[in-house]
């Protein structure tokens, strides 16, 4: 008797695993379901290649985000 999985884990978590940045335990869990579910599987595998494409494309690792600078504070009125 084959066993219906009916619970995935969320896009974010695949994308997470996908990119390798899910803490050990988790990953670990993870592995397990795509081990046995096609559809996640599937979804990872889209990852991957998503990922291989925009390294590519970008020539380089991606770097730090920049900072959205502040906005400017408004002028003081003197009294």
């Amino acid at each position: 008797m084959r066993t219906q999985i009916t619970h995935h884990p969320d896009p974010s978590t695949l994308v997470s695993y996908a990119a390798g940045t899910l803490a050990e335990p988790l990953a670990a869990v993870v592995a397990s379901h795509i081990a046995l579910c096609s559809r996640c599987q599937d979804e990872v595998d889209d990852l991957h290649v998503v990922g291989s494409v925009l390294m590519t494309t970008s020539g380089s690792a991606p770097g730090p985000v920049a900072a959205t600078p502040a906005p400017a504070e408004p002028p003081q009125h003197s009294m």
